[in-house]
């Protein structure tokens, strides 16, 4: 009988390891071994070297952290294993069965065994977050930039945890959030009088930005998971980009006219 996902916890005689309920799922529709190509990824000393430290290595991830655990044994398995505070989230087994239960079988009976080679690695934050140093010091706007970011944040977060069916109503919350922010910058152009020309040319800049995450939907949508991942994360350092350089003109336009008490 298979071992259920959800089954293997702490408290049961194996290797006391913990599996995500949503594990089937992950390991169908992201795939580890693509995702880790894209990850900044530290090699932690352990004091284990087999599959038996399974559980102890797992633990060490703390509340919203990620550790990325390489296992290989002398059979030609290999296996990626992402774990996020404490419990087991993705799984991506090469040289045996490609069923996740029959993965999830091999790890426990390897881990009682003590098996094999074990890796682990700490994944670095990859995400873009909103930082004071980003800020334009006027709040309108640092609120509208802060919630957008956040939104894009929830997106590369749900792909790491595995959370595949969550990402397309993340990333079209992400997208409202883009478009409130363009929304709010249009109105204080028009409220503020901000030159005609340099009016058009942002907006022309806000359109493109707007299809470019309308390809991101489409991305999430079409269950391109990895795709979303680098595309989004190439989106966000281009927004940043632009909204250090283009956009420090309009902020000193509006500081000047109006100060931390600009609003719509």
């Amino acid at each position: 009988m298979p071992i259920e996902a959800e089954t293997i916890s702490t408290s049961n005689s194996d290797c006391g390891v913990k599996f995500s309920p949503l594990i089937r799922e992950a390991s169908q529709k992201i795939r580890l071994s693509k995702l880790r190509d894209l990850l900044e990824l530290e090699r932690l000393e352990h004091h284990g070297q087999t599959l038996r430290d399974l559980a102890q290595e797992v633990s060490k991830a703390g509340e919203g952290e990620y550790l990325l655990l390489d296992y290989r044994d002398n059979k030609g398995v290999s296996c990626l294993i992402m774990a996020k505070s404490s419990t087991i989230v993705n799984i991506e087994c090469l040289g045996i069965d490609e069923n996740v239960e029959k993965q999830i079988e091999f790890l426990a009976r390897a881990c009682i065994n003590g098996e094999g080679e074990l890796r682990v690695y700490r994944v670095k934050p990859i995400f873009i977050e909103w930082l004071k140093k980003y800020e334009v010091g006027i709040p309108v706007l640092d609120k509208a930039h802060e919630k957008m970011f956040t939104e894009f944040q929830k997106v590369f977060t749900a792909i790491l945890d595995g959370s595949a069916d969550q990402v397309p109503g993340l990333i079209r919350t992400a997208y409202e959030s883009v478009l409130e922010h363009f929304k709010i910058e249009e109105k204080l152009m028009m409220k503020y009088n901000y030159p005609r020309a340099k009016r058009r040319e942002h907006v022309e800049s806000h359109v493109e930005f707007e299809n470019i995450v309308k390809k991101l939907i489409q991305a999430a949508d079409e269950g391109r998971f990895i795709d979303l991942y680098i595309q989004q994360y190439q989106f966000l350092l281009t927004y940043l980009d632009y909204m250090l350089k283009e956009d420090k003109e309009f902020t000193k336009f509006l500081l000047e006219k109006c100060g931390i008490e600009c609003n719509i």
